[in-house]
């Protein structure tokens, strides 16, 4: 398996939310984190003690959305929901997590309609 790569903040977040049981000290994400910086191309310029204090420090933010604003919006039960929340969600990742609950409403009403 080729080694995870982090280029700055935005995709030290989005590793830490994908691969990390909630953040804190003792994740194991923690040291996956060192591993795939020190790993990565121009590993030398990555200030190691600030990535280490981050993913130590880091909390895990929740996803505002859920299967019950899809239905608010007309679509019923089914794997539907967990596809449109999935596709909003991983926007709402790339983005750095900055959309906000209103944002990431409209980005599903528009998938829907």
């Amino acid at each position: 398996m080729a080694a995870a790569t982090v280029a700055g903040p935005i995709d030290l977040n989005r590793f830490l939310y994908v691969f990390a049981d909630g953040g804190g000290a003792g994740n194991a994400a923690v040291e996956g984190v060192v591993i795939a910086h020190a790993r990565s191309e121009g590993a030398g310029s990555y200030d190691w003690a600030s990535l280490l204090d981050k993913a130590r420090t880091w909390t895990r933010v929740q996803f505002p959305l859920t299967g019950a604003d899809v239905q608010a919006l007309g679509v019923s039960e089914g794997p539907k929901i967990g596809t449109l929340l999935k596709a909003v969600e991983q926007e709402w990742v790339d983005g750095g997590f900055e959309a906000s609950r209103k944002d990431l409403r409209a980005r599903l009403t528009a998938l829907i309609h």
